[in-house]
């Protein structure tokens, strides 16, 4: 990838001059398509490549289920960053610009976590709050015989049938979800691109619905 990374920036010439001459052209970008916004300016897509308006930084990324890559060049300085890891969450780009700012004599960088990253977070705590609830519930509705409340029988019913509808939808929900975010058929294949803990998150919602629905049923226990 180093000696790679310095024929496309020119610092090595000794390779068939048809690449010599392919490989500027390969880093102009389109100008003619809408740009992509990253970072502050504007870059246009060229073969290949993203490059900034400017062109002074030519990057491009790539990821798989058990990997991510991200490289950067920067003509004017001759820098050249690579960035390859074997997880999919990692934010490769952010790093690759902190190696590229470090190079530069600014110390001053920082990790941004990876979308993906705080999405596995925030469905951690998705779970373990779900899943805590649901077991509160079932917990207190194995004793709800013990003190059973008096109520209007229809209110109890609109309710119980407000909370098996939510129920369904929940359901439903958690197993369209990988067609409406990711635009995959099933979870088996969703699970590939995504952490696990988005599943078990997801799964957390109509478990909690089904916990309170069993807790209200065991009021009308007798």
């Amino acid at each position: 990838m180093a000696r790679w990374m310095q024929i496309q920036l020119g610092i090595i010439n000794d390779i068939p001059e048809i690449f010599n001459h392919i490989i500027p052209i390969s880093h102009e970008g389109n100008t003619a398509i809408a740009s992509d916004d990253m970072v502050e300016n504007p870059y246009y897509y060229a073969f290949g490549w993203f490059v900034s308006q400017d062109g002074t930084n030519i990057m491009h990324g790539g990821g798989n289920p058990s990997f991510a890559t991200f490289v950067d060049l920067f003509p004017n300085e001759n820098i050249g960053v690579t960035v390859l890891s074997n997880s999919i969450d990692v934010n490769s780009f952010s790093i690759a610009i902190g190696i590229e700012s470090i190079l530069n004599s600014n110390l001053n960088v920082s990790y941004q976590m990876s979308m993906l990253r705080i999405l596995d977070i925030v469905a951690t705590i998705l779970t373990v709050v779900g899943g805590l609830l649901t077991i509160l519930f079932v917990f207190l509705g194995f004793r709800r015989k013990k003190f059973i409340a008096k109520s209007d029988f229809k209110e109890r019913m609109v309710a119980i049938s407000l909370l098996v509808l939510l129920t369904l939808v929940l359901f439903i929900l958690t197993y369209t979800l990988p067609a409406i975010l990711a635009g995959v058929s099933t979870w088996a294949i969703a699970l590939n691109f995504v952490p696990f803990s988005l599943l078990t998150g997801a799964i957390a919602f109509p478990l909690s619905s089904s916990s309170i629905l069993f807790l209200t049923l065991r009021e009308n226990a007798k």
